[in-house]
């Protein structure tokens, strides 16, 4: 008797269809195990979500990629428009709304927008401040580029480097079949771990190009791709770079 009135019970559990979970009012869905994998195990440990009330966590990645080609195009158009009216004589962005009129691009309610980034030293340091008397850093990692008054570095672009404006690079698309895009140097500043990580990257060339939505040179527009908090982030900077006196004996970054 208890054998067909456990069956009599079985019987009477609502099928769900596949991948769809309906949790009483004002609770969260439960959580799902997944068939045990091929590999071994118990499977991968999920909530299923249903379509009314929740959202995965990668939602917005779609999004921030329509997001960063919408604010390339603007950025794009707004630099053009300045240029042609002697505002911008070297037709390059520069992400700082004191010198860049603001665009308005806010971003979405899952997406970021567009995070002023101002060419100061008070970007460089991480609590805006520099004090020589409690900073461990060297004096080559310290920005001192054409002083001001104020002891405030001028930072340069990377175009400004080169001999000619076209000579700044992102990526060599001449050679889309190398293996690797070359090796990443430390400069002044002890990142090493940092520099390794891109290293890596570095041997990666389809993971390095990841690292970007979009970009263009010409205009110094980078869309950087950061995952950030569990979420995709994007990041719009320019081509300004603090730059530091070199050392005595020229070796290190500067």
């Amino acid at each position: 008797q208890e054998q067909v009135h456990f069956q009599h019970q079985q019987s009477q559990v609502p099928t769900q269809p596949p991948g769809h979970v309906q949790p009483p009012p004002g609770q969260w869905p439960p959580s799902e195990v997944s068939p045990p994998s091929r590999y071994g195990g118990k499977g991968h440990q999920a909530v299923e979500i249903h379509e009314r009330g929740w959202f995965h966590a990668e939602t917005n990645r779609g999004e921030q990629e329509k997001l960063a080609m919408i604010h390339m195009e603007a950025i794009r158009h707004a630099v053009d428009e300045r240029h042609m009216s002697g505002l911008c004589p070297d037709a390059r962005w520069i992400n700082d709304p004191a010198q860049f009129p603001d665009l308005g691009l806010r971003g979405t309610m899952t997406s970021n927008g567009v995070v002023p980034f101002p060419p100061h030293d008070q970007q460089y340091f991480i609590r805006g401040i520099f004090d020589r008397n409690t900073s461990k850093l060297r004096e080559t990692a310290v920005p001192s580029h054409a002083l001001d008054e104020d002891g405030n570095s001028a930072w340069v672009r990377l175009a400004d480097f080169a001999d000619h404006t076209d000579a700044c690079h992102l990526f060599d698309e001449s050679q889309p079949q190398k293996s690797h895009f070359g090796r990443i140097r430390q400069g002044s500043l002890d990142n090493g771990y940092f520099v390794e990580a891109l290293q890596a990257i570095s041997l990666r060339p389809k993971l390095a190009r990841q690292l970007f939505y979009t970009w263009d040179t010409r205009r110094s527009i980078y869309i950087a791709r950061i995952f950030k908090h569990g979420t995709w982030m994007r990041v719009e900077v320019d081509d300004y770079v603090p730059v530091g006196a070199p050392s005595k004996d020229g070796d290190d970054g500067n």
